[in-house]
């Protein structure tokens, strides 16, 4: 007899509170905090939901087909691709009347759908955009990346990243260290997951938590942050000399002739 799940409900506003008091989130913004919380848990306990409809195996059997038509489509050399395209604009395009409007640039569109669909149901990595093109990989290692699709606990990840980014976004605070005693990761980040582990699907927070899938979340989540802030110091320093070109013409313009 398979169990029973566990009906979940959303974190009550006492533990959202509580979460909010451990993450140092300012009065001011802490019912965003807590709406991107609920959002947070509500969208990972669906995805976790979709991941759980079909077997492992078959979800996992139609990711590795929707991503082997997706890097096939990406390997294509010029003549093939050009053949491909006559193809799908010749007289029989009418057969093909569902792919065959964009040429090989549309069909690799479309391949991705499926590829984005089955890693969803699977709870893999997202696929890579068709603008990203294929990862470059060394034959017998690693590409400095993995395969699409090869990343453990996905949805985990994901639940992880947005946790971060909406505190930090909010103007709390996470912190992250490996224990001077036990080596253990350790910290308010931990704390929040264990806070919020209740309301999440069974088996979607692993009992020892990943201290290297952690911290590499924790550094790339950084390294957004200074992106982001790189470029709006950017964005503001050109309407600031926007503003002042604008009001060193009104100044010219409103100079009395001689």
């Amino acid at each position: 007899m398979s169990k029973k799940k566990r009906a979940l409900k959303p974190p009550p506003k006492a533990v959202l509170r509580e979460l909010a008091d451990l993450l140092e989130v300012p009065e001011v913004k802490r019912n965003f905090h807590y709406n991107e919380i609920l959002g947070n848990v509500r969208d990972t306990c669906e995805l976790k939901e979709l991941s759980d409809g079909l077997t492992k195996e078959k979800s996992a059997k139609m990711l590795r087909s929707a991503l082997a038509l997706q890097e096939t489509l990406w390997d294509l050399n010029r003549r093939e691709a050009e053949f491909i395209d006559k193809m799908l604009y010749s007289k029989s395009a009418f057969l093909l009347n569902r792919i065959s409007a964009d040429g090989t640039a549309g069909l690799r569109e479309i391949a991705h759908q499926p590829a984005l669909l089955f890693s969803l149901l699977s709870g893999k990595a997202a696929p890579r955009w068709p603008s990203e093109g294929p990862v470059r990989r060394r034959r017998g290692k690693s590409p400095g990346g993995r395969r699409p699709g090869s990343i453990t606990n996905s949805i985990f990840q994901d639940f992880v990243t947005q946790l971060w980014i909406s505190t930090r976004v909010a103007g709390g605070k996470l912190s992250l260290a490996k224990s001077p005693v036990s080596g253990k990761p350790q910290g308010s980040l931990l704390k929040a997951i264990e806070m919020l582990k209740p309301y999440l699907p069974d088996g979607l927070v692993p009992n020892v938590l990943p201290a290297r899938t952690l911290e590499k979340i924790r550094a790339d989540c950084i390294k957004l942050e200074a992106q982001y802030e790189e470029l709006e110091a950017e964005t503001s320093g050109v309407a600031e000399a926007n503003t002042a070109a604008h009001s060193k013409r009104n100044t010219k313009s409103r100079r009395p002739n001689n």
